[in-house]
C-alpha cells in the first residue's frame, strides 16, 4: 500500500502524529515487472509507452563518458597547462606523488605507467566536460581510470555525433536527461549515469551482408540494431512524390511536345518546297527533342515510384526532438525517470521528416556549429561592466532603472550579462543548472575572452533552445 504526504518537512511529521494506519487513505500497490515499483503507476501510459522502441534497443553500441580517476591532474581548461604538467613529469627527479598529491590508491596503480611517459609523446584532446563546457584532456588510455575507447574511437580525429541519454533521473521536477557531443565526452556530462551513442561506427566492417545498413561505406556505418533498421525501412517505406519536381518535369514535358508539333508542321513545308539540306536538319532537330522528352518522362515515373529511406542524421533529428517535447516529457515523467527513454515513431511520414528537421536544427545548436539568427537574440547575453573579470559570486538580479527593468547575470559586482531571463538562468540539463554550474567551476578565477564568448553563446542557446522546443511541441501534438 502506498500514500503520500505533501508539505514541508514539519507538515509532514505533524501529519504522522496526527494520523495513524486507519486514518491514512492508502492506494493499494501491485509491483510488476519489470521494475516492480513501491509505488503507484498508470498502467494505461505504461502498457502504452513500453510498447515503444527503447533506446537501448534502437543502438548497437553504447558506453557511459571517460572516467579519469583524477580530474584535476589529467583535465584542465587549456592545452598549454597540460602540457606544462606533462613536462614536469619527464624532468621531475623526486616523488610525483609528493609533487601532485597523488592518492595512494591512484599512485598504487599508476605509478609505472606515469614513469613510462619520460620518452613517449603523449596526446592531448578536446573533451565534452560538463554541458556547453568544452576542455582539454591528456588522454594516456594506460593511465585513465576508464578510457572507454570501445566508444571513443568514433570521435577522436574522425566527424561523428553522439546523443547523450540518462537512464535515469532522480531529484528533478521534470526530465530534461539529453544532450548532444560531437566529441570524446567525460562521465559526469550529464550529472548522473548517461550513455553516449554514436550516430557511425568507424572500424573495420568485415562481412556486412544481410544488415541492411542505412549508410555503410569503405569506413564507417550506422549505429542502429538490425532489429531497428529493419522496423524504420518498413515504417518509412512508402513510395512518395515530389510534387514540386513533378510540376517542373511535366511543363517541360508539355513544351516539348509543343515544340514537336511546330516542327513537324515546318517539315510539311519544306518537303512540298523539296530543300532537302533544312528537311536532314529540321528532322535530326526532331529527333533530339523526342530523345529529350523520353528522358523527361523516365525521370517523371521515378519521382512517382522513388521510396523514402531516412538517414541516421535524419532518424537522430527525429529521436532528439521527441525527447525535446514537452507534451512528450509531461506525459511519460514517471517513465523517463526510472529507465531508458522509449521513442515513439510517427504513423504518417511528412510528421516523422517534420519533426526530423526541427530536431535537426537543435542538434546543430547545441553542437554550436550554427549560428543563431534574428533580432530577437542579437542582444541577449551581451557582457558589460568594468573590473577584473574574475569570478566572485554569481547571481541573477531584475534592475529597475529609468523606469526600464533589467535582467542581469553578476559575476562580481561591476560585471554582468546584460538581457538574461530567469527562465534562461534558471535552465538545466540533467542534473545541472547550465550558467550557474559553467560560472561555479571558474569561481575566483578571470574569465579569458573565449570563456566569455562562450557564456554570450550559451545564453543565446539557451533562448534559442526553449523556443525551439516549442515548435517541436506544437509538430508533435499534431502529429498525435
Amino acid at each position: 500500500y502506498h500514500t503520500d504526504f505533501w508539505g514541508t518537512r514539519n507538515e509532514k511529521f505533524e501529519q504522522c502524529l496526527n494520523n495513524d494506519l486507519q486514518s491514512i487513505e492508502w492506494e493499494k500497490v501491485e509491483p510488476s515487472n519489470p521494475f516492480y515499483l513501491f509505488k503507484p503507476q498508470n498502467k494505461i501510459l505504461k502498457k502504452k509507452y513500453f510498447k515503444f522502441w527503447s533506446i537501448k534497443d534502437i543502438f548497437n553500441i553504447k558506453s557511459v563518458g571517460i572516467v579519469t580517476g583524477n580530474d584535476n591532474f589529467f583535465i584542465d581548461y587549456s592545452e598549454e597547462e597540460i602540457k606544462k604538467k606533462i613536462q614536469k613529469i619527464k624532468r621531475i627527479k623526486i616523488s610525483l606523488q609528493q609533487v601532485f598529491e597523488f592518492s595512494d590508491n591512484f599512485f598504487e596503480k599508476k605509478e609505472k605507467y606515469l614513469k613510462e611517459i619520460k620518452n613517449q609523446n603523449q596526446q592531448i584532446l578536446k573533451i565534452n566536460y560538463r554541458p556547453f563546457d568544452e576542455r582539454y584532456i591528456w588522454h594516456n588510455e594506460k593511465l585513465l581510470e576508464r578510457s572507454r575507447s570501445n566508444i571513443m574511437q568514433h570521435f577522436i580525429d574522425k566527424e561523428n555525433i553522439g546523443l547523450i541519454v540518462s537512464r535515469s533521473a532522480t531529484g528533478q521536477s521534470s526530465w530534461q536527461d539529453v544532450q548532444i557531443t560531437n566529441k570524446i565526452t567525460e562521465f559526469g556530462i550529464m550529472g548522473n549515469s548517461a550513455s553516449i551513442y554514436p550516430f557511425y561506427i568507424f572500424q573495420d566492417n568485415g562481412d556486412t551482408n544481410g544488415n541492411g545498413y542505412l549508410f555503410k561505406n569503405e569506413e564507417k556505418r550506422d549505429n542502429f540494431t538490425k532489429g531497428f533498421r529493419k522496423f524504420i525501412k518498413k515504417k518509412y517505406s512508402k513510395k512518395t512524390i515530389n510534387k514540386d519536381e513533378k510540376i517542373v518535369l511535366e511543363k517541360k514535358i508539355k513544351l516539348k511536345e509543343q515544340g514537336i508539333k511546330g516542327l513537324q508542321k515546318t517539315i510539311k513545308t519544306f518537303e512540298a518546297i523539296g530543300d532537302n539540306d533544312i528537311l536532314e536538319e529540321l528532322k535530326s532537330n526532331l529527333s533530339e527533342v523526342k530523345k529529350q522528352i523520353s528522358s523527361l518522362e523516365k525521370k517523371l515515373q521515378q519521382t512517382k515510384t522513388s521510396t523514402y529511406s531516412p538517414s541516421p542524421e535524419e532518424i537522430n533529428g527525429y529521436i532528439y526532438a521527441i525527447l525535446h517535447s514537452k507534451t512528450f516529457i509531461n506525459t511519460y515523467t514517471e517513465f523517463l525517470k526510472i529507465d531508458f527513454p522509449h521513442i515513439p515513431f510517427v504513423d504518417n511520414q511528412k510528421d516523422f521528416i517534420n519533426l526530423s528537421k526541427a530536431g535537426w536544427k537543435l542538434i546543430q545548436v547545441h553542437l554550436q556549429n550554427k549560428d543563431i539568427e534574428g533580432k530577437k537574440y542579437a542582444n541577449l547575453g551581451l557582457y558589460k561592466g568594468d573590473g577584473d573579470n574574475i569570478v566572485v559570486k554569481t547571481e541573477h538580479k531584475v534592475i529597475k532603472e529609468n523606469n526600464k527593468i533589467y535582467n542581469r547575470l553578476y559575476i562580481n559586482e561591476t560585471q554582468y550579462f546584460e538581457n538574461v531571463s530567469e527562465q534562461v538562468y534558471n535552465f538545466y540539463l540533467g542534473g545541472y543548472k547550465v550558467l550557474s554550474k559553467y560560472l561555479k567551476y571558474r569561481k575566483n578565477k578571470d574569465l579569458q575572452i573565449n570563456e566569455i564568448e562562450n557564456i554570450e553563446d550559451i545564453i543565446k542557446i539557451i533562448s534559442y533552445t526553449i523556443e525551439q522546443k516549442k515548435i517541436i511541441d506544437k509538430l508533435f501534438i499534431r502529429s498525435h
